[in-house]
C-alpha cells in the first residue's frame, strides 16, 4: 500500500472523523432541505428528467452523485458536502450576501438594484449543486460561502471597445456568491482539519475545484480547493486597485513555517493556458516559500487525464500516488518551464522522428533562415550536409577546431587549417574552392565578398554565439568588435543562414535575425523525437569523493567508462589516481593541455576509427571534447560526469554526457553551486545584469577622465575627502556622458540575457543539471552520498603531487628570450615543454626576475595564478595610476580597431581602486595597525552603505549579520594581505585580534617597488625590447595587424574551465565571502 502522505501521519482520517462540526454541517443541510425535490417545475430551461434528489431518496440518486461518484470522491465526502439547490433558494445562496451590503431598504423591497442583481443569476433557478466545506476561520464551523455549479450555465461576455458586450461563445462553468471574496473550500467528512492545521507535519495539498479536492481526500491526502488557478492569493483589492500580492486568509491559515505543500493543478493541453497555469503556480509557490512553507508541484502527463480526479478515474489512485512521490520543488518547477519555454517560435515543419534525413533537402526553402531544433544524435549533421550537398558555396563555422575539423569532413568541405590561400580565396589542391570550415575566432580570415550568396552553417550555435561573445580567445588582441562586426556581415552576405542545436532557444534565432536585418519568418524545423532516455544514478553529496572512489572500484572491476568533467585539474587527478592503480589500465586524457596532441587529435576527429584501433578502458574529456565528438560504437560500459561548476552550465554538462550515444547508465555528481558567474556580476535577470553593466562602465569612465585631465587632487584618495562621494554607481556616472548606444545594440542585449541564464545555472548548478535531465526524458534515481574518506585522501595526495610535479617541471624548463616568448604566445596548441617553458617566463616576467632565477617554490606561491591576481588588485590599488592605465590599454586594445567596443571585455581596475580606497583599507596595510569586530563599528556602517557596489564590482556580498572582522580580513585578502589573528583579554573578556602578516606584506611591496622601479626606467626612456609587455607599466603595445581578408588568423578553443576553475577545497567556501579571483585577463593587463 502506498503510504501517502496523510495515509501515514493520519490513518484514520478517512470516513472516519465525525466531528461536532461535520455532524451541525450535515444536519444543516438536512434543515435546508438537502433531500428535496425541485420545486418550480415550470422553468423553461430545466429539463424534464432533472430531479434534485439525494442518493438516499426514493427517487433514485441525486444527478450530482454520479458526477462526483466519477470523479473518484467518497460517498461520505458528497454526502457531507454537497447538495442540490433550486429556484429561489439557488438564486437567494448567490445574492443574499449582496444584498444585504447594499442597505436602504434592499432588505425589504425589490429594488432596482436588487432586482438586476437576482435577474443576474436567474438561470440557477432550474437547479444545481451547491458544496461549500468548513470555515478555517471561524473555528471550522460550516462556511456560508461556496460555489453552485448551475444546470444550465449562462453565457460569458466581454466588454468591447465602444462599450458594449458581446458573448465569448463560453459559458461560466461555476457561480459564486456575488459580492464576496473568493475562499478556499475545505471538505468536511474526511479529515480533522483542526489537527491538520495545528501539525505543520501533515502536508497539504491545493487543487483546483471541490470535485479534484474530494478525489484526493478519499485518496487519502489533506486536500483544499481552490476555485481557480490565480484563487490562491489576491493581486488587487476590493476596489480593483494593484496590491502586493498576499495569500488569501484561508490559506494563510494553514501555512504554518516548516510545512509542505503540494500544488495539483490541471494538466491542460493548450499552450496558452499552460503558461498561465504555470504562472499561477509560481506566484503562489513564491508566496508560500516566502512564509517558510516548503513547495512542491506534482505534474503527470495531459494523457493520462486533465485534473488529477481525471487520473485517478482512468489509472488508478497509484498513478496518483506516483505523481506525488515525483513532485518538483518550486525552483525544479520554475527551472522546468524555462526549458519547456525557451523555444515558442512558430514552427514550419513539425516532426517526430529519430532520423531527420527523412526529411527531403528539396522542402527545405533555398534563402533566409533555416532553424533545426533537434535532439542529440537525431541526425542534424547528416541533414546539414544533405541541405548544402549540392551548393558551391558553404561556410562552415563553430567554436571548437576538433568540432569544426570533424564537422567539415561529415559534411564534405575543407577545414580552412589544411588550406593555402591567395588573394583572398582558399585553395584546395590546384583549384579554388569556397566550401569552408573554419572557428568563429578566425573570421577575420573570411573575405564577405568572396562568400556573398554562400549557406552560412553554424551548429551548435547556442555555443557559438556564446563563445563569440564572451571567451577571451575571440578577444585576443581587444578583437572581439571587429569580429562580431565580420559576423554581421557574412550573416548579410549569406544567401542562406543554417542554425541548429538541440537546445535553439527563441533569442539565439532573434539574435540571427537581427543581425541579418531579416524581418520574415523563420524556417524552424522542429523535430519533437525523444530517444529512449538512459539510466542515471545523480549522485547528491558534498564532495566528488564518492563518485570518484565508485570509478576506481568500476576500473578495477574491469569496466570500460568514459568520464565527462568540467574541470582541467580535475581530470589530471582522476587521471594520476588511475595511473596509480595495481593493474595497467589503458586510458586517455583530454584536455586544454593534451588536447592539441597527436593521439588526442585523432581521438577527436573519429574517436569511433581510433577506439577501434587503439581501445581503452578509460578517457577522462573536459569541455575540450565536451561538444563536437560522438562517440557512436559500444566502447563504454558506463559514463561518469564529475562537474565542479568552475565554468560551464547545465546545458553544456548535459551535451559532454550525451557525447557517448549508447544507452549505458550515467553515473553523475554536479557540485550544488557553480563558480563561473559573468564576470560582470551574479544577476539573473538580463535587464538588471545589463543595467549593472552599464553603471559600471560609465563609473569606471567617469573614473578614467577624472584622472587622466587630472580633476582630482593629489590627495584624492583621502577619505576625509570622499565622505560626500555617491555610494551608488549611478550616482558616480551621473556626468560621464558614453557615448555607447545601450538601447539599440543587440550584441550586448544578447550578451545580457546568455550571461544571465549563465548566472541562474550557477546558482542552482545541481538543480538545474537534474531538471535538464529529467526534462530531456532520462530516468534519474537520486541518491544521498557522503564522503568516501578513502578516495578524499587519494584526491588530496594526487593534488599535492601534481602541484610539487609541476612546479619542478616548470623550474627546470627551458629558459625563453622575450621574442622567443611572445612568439610561443601567438601559437595554438603548445606541446608540454613549450607550456611550461612559456609559464616560466611570464612568472619571471611578472615578478621582474630573471628566468633562470623562477624556482619551485614561487611556483607554487603564485598558487597558479592567483597571486599574481591578488598583487595586481594591490597594485591598482597603491598605484591608482596603474590601474587607470589598465583601463585606458583596454579600451584602446578594442578602439584600435575602429569598429566600437565591446563594454563587458573592459576592465573596471579603476573603479575597484576606488571602492577600495571609499572604504579607508590603506589605514589597515601599515605593519602593527591591530583591528578586531569591536574596533571596526564604524568601517562596517560604510560598508554596508556601499554594499551594493563592492558586490558588483569586487565580488563580495557585505551583509549585515557578518563580524566587521570578517569583512574587512576578505577584502584585504583579496589583495593578498593576509592576516593574522590571536586571542586577547580585555576588559576581562577574550577578543580576537587580528594584523597584517609583516612577512608576506613585506614580499608583496618588495615585488611591486621593482614594478614600479620598471615603470619609472619606461617612463625615463629606457625602452625594453618591444616583444615585453609590462603588466602594468606604460610600455609601447605591439601594433595591432591590420584587418585584411588574407590575414593568417587561427585560433584554438581555449578550455573555457581552465579560467575561473575552482579548487575542490576552495569551492566549499559561502559564495558570498569567496574571493575574487581576478587573473590578469580579468583586469585586462597582460600577464
Amino acid at each position: 500500500m502506498h503510504n501517502s502522505p496523510i495515509i501515514h501521519k493520519v490513518p484514520t482520517v478517512l470516513c472516519t472523523v465525525h466531528s461536532e462540526n461535520v455532524a451541525k454541517s450535515a444536519e444543516a443541510r438536512s434543515d435546508q432541505g438537502f433531500q428535496t425535490s425541485i420545486k418550480n417545475q415550470k422553468s423553461a430551461i430545466a429539463p424534464a428528467n432533472y430531479h434534485c434528489t439525494s442518493e438516499n431518496s426514493t427517487h433514485g440518486p441525486a444527478p450530482y452523485y454520479q458526477e462526483w461518484r466519477d470523479s473518484c470522491v467518497a460517498p461520505e465526502i458528497i454526502k457531507a458536502n454537497v447538495r442540490c439547490v433550486e429556484g429561489d433558494e439557488a438564486v437567494d445562496q448567490l445574492t443574499a450576501e449582496a444584498i444585504g451590503k447594499m442597505g436602504g431598504w434592499a432588505q425589504q423591497y425589490a429594488t432596482a438594484k436588487v432586482t438586476r442583481l437576482r435577474k443576474r443569476y436567474k438561470h440557477v433557478e432550474a437547479g444545481g449543486w451547491w458544496v461549500n466545506g468548513l470555515d478555517p476561520l471561524n473555528n471550522w464551523a460550516p462556511m456560508n460561502w461556496g460555489q453552485l455549479k448551475p444546470h444550465c450555465p449562462r453565457e460569458r461576455f466581454k466588454r468591447c471597445d465602444d462599450g458594449t458586450y458581446e458573448a465569448t461563445g463560453d459559458r461560466i462553468k461555476y457561480e459564486a456568491p456575488a459580492g464576496t471574496a473568493t475562499r478556499a473550500i475545505f471538505l468536511a467528512g474526511a479529515v480533522d482539519w483542526a489537527t491538520v492545521q495545528s501539525d505543520a507535519s501533515i502536508p497539504r495539498l491545493w487543487t483546483e475545484g471541490a470535485k479534484k479536492a474530494g478525489a484526493a481526500l478519499t485518496a487519502g491526502y489533506a486536500a483544499i480547493a481552490l476555485p481557480g488557478i490565480y484563487s490562491g492569493y489576491r493581486s488587487k483589492d476590493t476596489l480593483g486597485n494593484p496590491i502586493a500580492p498576499c495569500l488569501i486568509p484561508e490559506v494563510a491559515a494553514m501555512a504554518q513555517a516548516g510545512g509542505v505543500h503540494y500544488l495539483v493543478f490541471d494538466q491542460d493541453e493548450k499552450t496558452k493556458t499552460r503558461r498561465n497555469v504555470a504562472i499561477a503556480l509560481s506566484r503562489f509557490g513564491q508566496l508560500l516559500q516566502a512564509q517558510g512553507c516548503t513547495v512542491k508541484i506534482v505534474r503527470w502527463s495531459a494523457k493520462q487525464g486533465k485534473g488529477l480526479d481525471d487520473l485517478i478515474a482512468k489509472h488508478g489512485a497509484d498513478a496518483f500516488h506516483t505523481a506525488v512521490d515525483q513532485a518538483l520543488t518550486l525552483d525544479e518547477f520554475e527551472l522546468w518551464q524555462a526549458l519547456e519555454n525557451r523555444l515558442k517560435t512558430a514552427p514550419s515543419v513539425v516532426m517526430k522522428a529519430s532520423d531527420l534525413t527523412t526529411l527531403q533537402p528539396e522542402s527545405v526553402p533555398d534563402s533566409g533562415v533555416i532553424a533545426i531544433a533537434s535532439a542529440k544524435g537525431t541526425g542534424k549533421t547528416k541533414l546539414i550536409g544533405g541541405l548544402i550537398e549540392d551548393q558551391n558555396k558553404a561556410l562552415l563555422a563553430g567554436h571548437r577546431i576538433c568540432l569544426m575539423r570533424n564537422l567539415s569532413e561529415r559534411c564534405g568541405v575543407s577545414y580552412r587549417g589544411d588550406l593555402d590561400k591567395q588573394e583572398g580565396r582558399f585553395i584546395a589542391g590546384d583549384a579554388y574552392t569556397f566550401r569552408v570550415g573554419t572557428c568563429v575566432d578566425s573570421l577575420l580570415a573570411i573575405n564577405p565578398a568572396v562568400f556573398r550568396g554562400c549557406d552560412l552553417v553554424l551548429d551548435e550555435i547556442v555555443q557559438v554565439l556564446r563563445h563569440l561573445l564572451t571567451s577571451s580567445t575571440c578577444n585576443k588582441q581587444g578583437k572581439r568588435p571587429v569580429l562580431l562586426m565580420r559576423f554581421r556581415e557574412l550573416l548579410q552576405a549569406a544567401r542562406r543562414v543554417i542554425i541548429a542545436d538541440a537546445d535553439l532557444d527563441d533569442k539565439a534565432i532573434a539574435y540571427i535575425q537581427q543581425l541579418r536585418g531579416d524581418s520574415g519568418r523563420p524556417f524552424l524545423i522542429r523535430n519533437d523525437y525523444k530517444a529512449p532516455g538512459y539510466p542515471v544514478r545523480f549522485i547528491e553529496a558534498s564532495d566528488a569523493s564518492a563518485i570518484t572512489g565508485e570509478i576506481l572500484r568500476d576500473l578495477q572491476a574491469g569496466d570500460r567508462i568514459y568520464i565527462a568533467t568540467d574541470s582541467r585539474r580535475g581530470s589530471k587527478r582522476l587521471a594520476r589516481l588511475i595511473e596509480e592503480l595495481k593493474h595497467q589500465i589503458p586510458n586517455l586524457l583530454i584536455n586544454s593541455e593534451t588536447s592539441g596532441g597527436s593521439i588526442e587529435q585523432a581521438f577527436m576527429e573519429s574517436p569511433d576509427q581510433y577506439l577501434t584501433e587503439q581501445p581503452q578502458q578509460a578517457v577522462i574529456a573536459s569541455p575540450s571534447a565536451g561538444t563536437g565528438i560522438s562517440v557512436e560504437g559500444g566502447h563504454f560500459d558506463k559514463v561518469y560526469g564529475l562537474f565542479y561548476g568552475g565554468s560551464i552550465t547545465d546545458a553544456d554538462m548535459a551535451q559532454a554526457l550525451g557525447r557517448v550515444r549508447a544507452n549505458v547508465p550515467r553515473v553523475v555528481w554536479c557540485a550544488k553551486h557553480g563558480s563561473g558567474f559573468s564576470r560582470a556580476g551574479r544577476e539573473t535577470r538580463s535587464l538588471k545584469l545589463l543595467d549593472l553593466l552599464r553603471q559600471k562602465s560609465d563609473a569606471n569612465t567617469l573614473l578614467i577622465r577624472s584622472s587622466l585631465s587630472e580633476l582630482t587632487s593629489a590627495t584624492s584618495h583621502d577619505s576625509s575627502d570622499r565622505t560626500h562621494q555617491p555610494q551608488t554607481f549611478s550616482g558616480m556616472a551621473a556626468a560621464s556622458g558614453i557615448g555607447y548606444d545601450w538601447a539599440e545594440d543587440p550584441h550586448v542585449h544578447y550578451w545580457a540575457k546568455i550571461e544571465a541564464e549563465r548566472n541562474r545555472s550557477m546558482w542552482n548548478l545541481r538543480t538545474a543539471l537534474k531538471v535538464r535531465l529529467m526534462h530531456e526524458g532520462h530516468q534519474l534515481d537520486v541518491v544521498q552520498m557522503g564522503t568516501d574518506g578513502a578516495a578524499k585522501l587519494l584526491l588530496k595526495a594526487a593534488r599535492e603531487k601534481l602541484k610539487t610535479e609541476h612546479a619542478i617541471a616548470v623550474e627546470a624548463a627551458e629558459n625563453l628570450r622575450p621574442a622567443e616568448a611572445k612568439a610561443l604566445e601567438q601559437l595554438d596548441g603548445l606541446d608540454e615543454s613549450q607550456r611550461l617553458a612559456l609559464k616560466k617566463w611570464q612568472l619571471a616576467d611578472f615578478y621582474c626576475l630573471p628566468v633562470d632565477a623562477v624556482d619551485a617554490d614561487l611556483v607554487l606561491w603564485d598558487n597558479d595564478g592567483r597571486r599574481r591576481g591578488q598583487l595586481l588588485n594591490l597594485e591598482g590599488f597603491m598605484h591608482p595610476d596603474t590601474a587607470t592605465g589598465a583601463d585606458v590599454r583596454s579600451l584602446e586594445n578594442q578602439t584600435q580597431w575602429q569598429k566600437g567596443y565591446t563594454p563587458w571585455d573592459l576592465s573596471n581596475a579603476a573603479l575597484k581602486s576606488e571602492l577600495r580606497h571609499q572604504l579607508n583599507l590603506d589605514a589597515y596595510l601599515q605593519t602593527g595597525q591591530q583591528w578586531s569586530s569591536e574596533s571596526l563599528a564604524e568601517f562596517k556602517t560604510q560598508a554596508l552603505q556601499w554594499a551594493a557596489p563592492i558586490k558588483a564590482a569586487l565580488n563580495f556580498s557585505v551583509r549585515e549579520d557578518m563580524p566587521a572582522a570578517q569583512i574587512l580580513n576578505q577584502l584585504l585578502e583579496q589583495m593578498g594581505v593576509e592576516c593574522i589573528g590571536k586571542q586577547q583579554r580585555k576588559d576581562g573578556e577574550r577578543i580576537r585580534t587580528y594584523q597584517i602578516d609583516p612577512l608576506t606584506q613585506q614580499l608583496n611591496v618588495e615585488i611591486l617597488e621593482r614594478r614600479k622601479a620598471r615603470r619609472k626606467r619606461l617612463r625615463e626612456g629606457v625602452t625594453p625590447p618591444s616583444s615585453i609587455c609590462i603588466e602594468s607599466g606604460g610600455c609601447d603595445r605591439q601594433k595591432a595587424p591590420e584587418i585584411e581578408v588574407s590575414a593568417a588568423a587561427g585560433s584554438a578553443a581555449v578550455d573555457v574551465a581552465d579560467f575561473s576553475e575552482p579548487d575542490e577545497q576552495q569551492a566549499e567556501l559561502p559564495l558570498n565571502i569567496r574571493p575574487d579571483y581576478y587573473n590578469s585577463s580579468a583586469w585586462g593587463w597582460s600577464a
